[in-house]
């Protein structure tokens, strides 16, 4: 049986990582805090190649295997 659209859209890849809807919500937008961050942090090394030489690549390996681990 296929689930409704609500069901759907809100909670199957939650349950399918083992979290309830808050939960997801809160991790999501946790990543989406940091990949701003780190949007700022590489516009600056963009205008001043000095600062932030390795913050963002570093960052950014740390964050996959966040998002590797969690499956």
């Amino acid at each position: 049986m296929t689930p409704n659209l609500p069901t759907r859209l809100f909670l199957t890849h939650p349950r399918a990582v083992g979290e309830s809807y808050l939960q997801h919500m809160a991790v999501a937008f946790g990543f989406a805090w940091l990949l701003g961050k780190l949007a700022v942090a590489a516009a600056l090394h963009g205008l001043v190649p000095a600062w932030h030489e390795k913050t963002v690549s570093r960052a950014i390996i740390d964050l996959s295997e966040k998002m590797k681990a969690r499956h």
